[in-house]
């Protein structure tokens, strides 16, 4: 369940009470920046002003799963970047698990501003693409220009939009803005297999 988790390209931090129990890589490297959360023993806002906040939102969590009561709370964390951390907190009602330490809430961390590495082989097999056509997708979904494009492939601007035309056509989609959306919403949850190894926090 830990690997699982480490390959999701959120963050999420299991707590017990204010305790951690477990974080995954994004959220482990969200902590290693030192800016907004810090995730240790506990989860704390770098903020003074969110500190007391977010520990009330774990806390009223932790206290409806002890419960037994579904529970969920959100919070956002301003950060240096053009977005804000949004954070979601989520009880774990369980009846059938009371043990000490056992998971009392899910805290998910969302950053808007990190974009999920596009991989060409997983868009060949998603959308039917050639591998041409999926690194000019892929290009796309990372910022690149077409002219930028056909500079990074050695391809003419008019090849770029012939490749672009089909992979509008095996997508169904019309727009460049249309299509780049579609990419990160379909790969959004999952990380980059070798954006790092797993990690778990006991």
């Amino acid at each position: 369940m830990e690997r699982i988790l480490d390959l999701l390209s959120f963050g999420v931090v299991l707590v017990s009470g204010s305790r951690v129990v477990f974080a995954n890589r994004v959220a482990r490297d969200i902590h290693e920046t030192g800016r907004w959360l810090m995730i240790g023993e506990t989860v704390c806002a770098a903020s003074s002003r969110l500190r007391g906040e977010l520990a009330a939102i774990i806390e009223a969590a932790c206290a409806a799963a002890r419960d037994g009561r579904e529970h969920l709370a959100s919070l956002c964390v301003p950060s240096s970047g053009a977005h804000d951390l949004l954070l979601t907190v989520c009880a774990l009602p369980d009846a059938h698990d009371r043990t000490a330490g056992a998971p009392q809430a899910a805290i998910f961390i969302s950053d808007p501003s990190r974009r999920p590495r596009v991989s060409g082989p997983i868009l060949s097999e998603m959308f039917g693409l050639t591998p041409t056509e999926a690194n000019v997708a892929c290009a796309l979904a990372h910022g690149r220009r077409s002219s930028e494009i056909a500079a990074d492939l050695s391809i003419s601007s008019t090849t770029v939009a012939f490749h672009l035309g089909n992979v509008f056509e095996k997508t169904g989609t019309h727009r460049q803005a249309d299509l780049i959306a579609l990419i990160l919403t379909a790969l959004a949850s999952i990380a980059a297999p070798d954006a790092g190894k797993a990690g778990a926090r006991q």
